[in-house]
């Protein structure tokens, strides 16, 4: 008798610690009225909802399950657990699961929650009720657990990085940087592309006028060797004198 009057109590206790931790925390949801605690007029407005499942074994398919094992199982059950209670409108709900058997307690915040409670966290809680837990002090285990989820939950949530909004400024970014390179490519190309047409079109014009005057040379030198050249003298500007030609001489020659 008296063990059932101090399991009584005991769920009494447990019952309003989660009552005040759900009326004492803010709401995390979107809309307000995701926060209603019910149809009541004037009911108060709950911010997380934390529900506490306690169970004395689990079917296992292994005789002697490892850690990992055992809270993988866990786990497993508390993700059914939440979707056949469910707790919470917007994942602002957190299961406390128990397992006797094994001495094991999970905590299991869903998807807003998990803000709030961090996975470090959730660590550092349960290593501080360990030795109660070892102890089969459920009851006090219990009230420091809730007592350190309230807390936490009445605190700001950890700041996480958009991996959208992160993933669109990096493409942003890449995008900007190879713009700018085919641009300065495409510049230097036609800035040293213009630069070369110019450096060939004097080269060709350079070496137009070596070959005009080369060939000028040429040919005043040409005519100066045959000026020159015994077989082609010179003719004179002015006629000979009369005197000097000998045809005329002759009697029977005629001048027109």
């Amino acid at each position: 008798m008296q063990f059932l009057v101090a399991l009584y109590i005991f769920l009494i206790r447990i019952n309003e610690g989660l009552e005040r931790l759900a009326i004492g925390t803010p709401c995390p949801c979107q809309r307000r009225s995701q926060c209603s605690s019910g149809g009541e007029i004037g009911s108060p407005f709950h911010g997380f909802v934390v529900s506490i499942a306690i169970v004395d074994n689990l079917q296992m398919t292994f005789h002697s399950p490892s850690e990992q094992q055992l809270t993988d199982r866990a786990e497993s059950f508390c993700k059914t657990l939440e979707g056949r209670w469910a707790l919470g409108d917007c994942g602002n709900s957190v299961i406390v699961f128990v397992w006797r058997h094994y001495k094991k307690v999970i905590i299991w915040p869903a998807r807003l929650a998990e803000r709030y409670v961090t996975v470090e966290e959730r660590r550092v809680m349960l290593s501080k009720i360990n030795d109660l837990i070892q102890a089969d002090r459920w009851a006090e285990a219990l009230s420091q657990i809730t007592y350190e989820l309230h807390q936490q939950l009445k605190g700001e949530p950890e700041a996480r990085v958009d991996t959208g909004t992160l993933s669109l400024i990096v493409a942003v970014g890449v995008a900007s940087l190879l713009t700018i390179l085919i641009t300065c490519c495409v510049c230097a190309f036609r800035c040293f592309g213009n630069l070369s047409n110019e450096d060939d079109g004097k080269s060709l014009n350079h070496f137009d006028n070596i070959r005009t005057q080369d060939f000028l040379r040429r040919g005043g030198s040409m005519r100066r060797s045959l000026s020159r050249s015994p077989k082609f003298p010179l003719r004179h500007k002015t006629p000979p004198p009369l005197t000097t030609l000998s045809f005329l001489n002759d009697s029977d020659t005629t001048m027109v």
